[in-house]
């Protein structure tokens, strides 16, 4: 799946909102940042504000370390 999570991004992000399971969700993040697409950034973002999914967020940005990531990443370690 990995070399394709690009293409699908969208139904990534569909399967994290729709499953209950905190490791599932935390491997679909990582799958997220892992794809490298600039598409998956705002839903990204949204996942800093959640505590328990912070660290996964922020790990996939880097990943997709675009100027955009990088901004956001900034920003949020600017945060008291």
């Amino acid at each position: 799946m990995l070399p394709h999570a690009s293409e699908y991004v969208d139904e990534l992000i569909t399967a994290f909102e729709e499953e209950q399971d905190t490791g599932l969700q935390s491997w679909l993040l990582e799958l997220l940042g892992e794809a490298g697409s600039p598409r998956a950034i705002p839903f990204l973002q949204r996942m800093l504000e959640h505590e328990h999914f912070e660290l996964q967020a922020i790990n996939a940005l880097r990943m997709i370390d675009t100027k955009e990531a990088r901004t956001i990443l900034y920003h949020h370690s600017q945060k008291p």
